[in-house]
This record gives C-alpha cells, structure tokens and sequence, in this order.
C-alpha cells in the first residue's frame, strides 16, 4: 500500500459507515449512564458526547497511520481461512500483534500498540471527569482485546457469510464498504 492508500485506510476507519455507527453506539451508551456526568443529561450532551468519541476515533486511528507511516507496516488484516478453527483463532490473536510489513515480511504491530495505549491518555484531555493512569492502561488494554475480537470477526466472517446466504446480502455489502 502505498502511503496515501494507507492514509485513505485510517480515514475509512474513523469517517466511513461502521466507524460513525460505532461512535453513535458509544456516545449513546455514554448518554444513557450519564459519563461523563459533568457534560449533563440534556439533548446538547448527546452531541458533545458524540463528538467526544468522534475525536477519540480519528485520534486513535490517525496515531496508527503516523505509527505505521514510519515503520512500514500494513494495517489490513489478512484472513488465514484455512486449518481448524483453533488454528484460525490462534492466527487472528498473533496478528492483532504481528502484522505484514510493506516489503511482506511479518514485523510487530507497534501502530496498533503505541495507538491503543496513547489514545486514553491523550483522549483523557478534553474530558472532565479524568482518570488517572491506570485506568488509562486499562483503557488500552482493553482497546488490544478490542483489536483482537476484530481481528476474530474478519478471519471468521467469510464463513458466516456463506452459511447466511442470500440472506446476508446487505451485511455483504457493508462489509465490502469496510474492508
């Protein structure tokens, strides 16, 4: 991939459809908690709430792209779809934190790290309910478990796709959009 390729990757992530619906599903998690309960309960909270998440995510994923731009790394997941699914499940795990380098060669997944663990403490910032810095290794702790269930839904989904059929036709859609 080239670098603006890799560029155009990260903003799909954070712009493109499943990202948004992401950012719309926690913010309204988020609402319905009240957290933080300093940005109020109202209708407007939803919307810094919102926006809240939204910056996280393109902070997050442009973390990555800067990360993956000095070393080389490739952010797509490749699926191994073949062995048994222990096999399959063992991939997806070690290529959350291996992944391909621009040359094919297997490197660590720094992007992927440096940008789940640097993202609660600088997220943490515009926030007024702030944590300190456990809670923000767990928040990125928890991001790396994120990244690996991700990683299982991809090396898993062709399968389930096929057994869905002709009923899957709208979630085949969104996922092209995705990858």
């Amino acid at each position: 991939m080239t670098l603006g390729q890799k560029y155009g990757w990260a903003s799909e992530k954070a712009l493109g459809g499943p990202g948004l619906a992401l950012v719309v599903l926690k913010a309204s998690y988020d609402q319905t908690f009240n957290k933080p309960h300093q940005w109020g309960g109202d209708p407007e909270s939803f919307a810094v709430r919102s926006a809240s998440r939204f910056g996280r995510s393109f902070l997050r994923q442009n973390i990555a792209f800067g990360v993956r731009a000095l070393d080389g790394e490739d952010p797509r997941y490749f699926v191994s779809g073949h062995g048994s699914k222990w096999t399959r499940v063992k991939y997806a795990v070690v290529h959350t934190f291996e992944v391909r380098s621009d040359s094919g060669n297997w490197m660590p997944a720094y992007s992927v790290i440096v940008a789940a663990y640097a993202t609660p403490f600088l997220a943490n910032q515009w926030r007024p309910d702030r944590h300190g810095a456990g809670w923000e290794f767990g928040v990125g702790t928890a991001g790396l478990g994120i990244a690996v269930g991700a990683n299982l839904c991809q090396e898993f989904w062709p399968d389930l796709r096929k057994k869905l059929g002709r009923h899957a036709s709208f979630l085949v859609r969104s996922s092209a959009a995705h990858q």
